[in-house]
């Protein structure tokens, strides 16, 4: 899954006009948003995409 992360990032990026920073921010928000919901409670979780290999 890390190369389709990369992928989508490049294509969002491209086609919204936003550098790609900005993308993989959204993403990790996303990711954590989202692992919060799914464990529910309190948990402190922090998510860090590796910029050259999507991991």
């Amino acid at each position: 899954m890390s190369r389709e992360i990369l992928m989508l990032v490049d294509a969002l990026a491209r086609e919204k006009n936003v550098d790609r920073e900005v993308v993989f921010g959204a993403v990790e928000a996303a990711l954590a948003s989202a692992t919060k919901r799914l464990y529910e409670g309190e948990a402190d979780v922090r998510v860090q995409i590796d910029r050259d290999t999507g991991e």
